[in-house]
């Protein structure tokens, strides 16, 4: 069920209509998405490895662009078997493991390090210091 809910509309409206993402274009392009083949196999494969070779194989015919999205089989190392998804800080390139893809808060999340936006974390343990390693992900009231 689609209830008009995307990454972009999210974006968007966060941002006042200011960040709109736009699919890329051209004649190697089909509904804002290029599929590029590697010849041989990513099972278990670090995905920046896997990337390189996908960014090297790009098709002529795409317009312009500036984020790049990259969806890779679930056999594809992003660093750790919990780890669904990746967002380069700062930057243009978000990674993502198939089966999680379609996760709007994901997306939004991933392409908010993009946007120089870190975890937001809490501090739980109430000492007046932010643990990234145990409190990263513990502010429930943001995506981030």
């Amino acid at each position: 069920i689609n209830f008009g809910v995307s990454v972009k509309s999210v974006l968007s409206g966060c941002s006042g209509g200011k960040l709109q993402i736009i699919p890329a274009t051209g004649s190697a392009v089909t509904s804002g998405v290029v599929e590029v083949t590697v010849n041989y196999k990513v099972a278990g494969k670090h995905y920046i490895n896997v990337s390189d070779d996908v960014l090297k194989s790009l098709p002529s015919g795409i317009d312009s662009y500036k984020y790049t999205l990259m969806v890779f089989p679930k056999s594809v190392d992003l660093g750790s078997e919990y780890i669904v998804g990746k967002g380069n800080y700062p930057g243009t390139k978000t990674w993502y493991k198939s089966t999680y893809v379609q996760n709007v808060n994901l997306g939004v999340h991933e392409i908010g390090h993009n946007l120089y936006q870190d975890h937001s974390g809490a501090d739980d343990n109430f000492n007046g210091i932010f643990d990234y390693d145990e409190e990263a992900y513990d502010d429930s009231s943001c995506t981030m």
